[in-house]
């Protein structure tokens, strides 16, 4: 396992963040946009959590979790897990387990109840690295868009 540091993300890293996004989950939403977004998110801590994997001796970001808070009217409280992506140059490495792990920890002492995560039926890798830190499938969904 490559020894990281994690800690909460900030504005300074938007462009690593834009770029993971880009390559590694496929995004195409602009630098700027993605710039503005981060700091919104980051000014929102009641209802997102960003951290942010990082090379201790090179200060590169390496990998991120992005959560959200999910609170319903039917069920205990959850995280509801957004983005996870790690630089292909360094997955498999145990960063993504990390990242988890990290989030877990949080939200034991949050009083939340679960993780919460959605995936695209192409994304078999993401849903066998899921599956093996524990998760399992609740319920297969369509997924509707309307826009305004």
């Amino acid at each position: 396992m490559t020894t990281i540091l994690i800690r909460p993300a900030e504005k300074h890293d938007s462009q690593a963040l834009w770029q993971l996004n880009r390559h590694e989950m496929g995004y195409q939403y602009s630098l700027d946009k993605s710039q503005n977004r981060l700091a919104e998110l980051l000014e929102d801590a009641k209802h997102h959590l960003i951290l942010v994997a990082i090379d201790p001796k090179t200060q590169q970001l390496l990998g991120y979790i992005h959560a959200e808070y999910y609170a319903t009217l039917y069920a205990e409280l959850k995280f509801n897990l957004l983005g996870l992506a790690v630089d292909q140059n360094y997955q498999r490495q145990g960063i993504g387990t990390a990242l988890i792990n990290d989030l877990i920890k949080i939200g034991k002492t949050q009083g939340i109840d679960a993780i919460r995560l959605n995936s695209g039926s192409e994304r078999t890798s993401a849903h066998q690295f899921y599956q093996a830190l524990g998760f399992r499938l609740v319920k297969t969904q369509k997924s509707f868009l309307k826009k305004i």
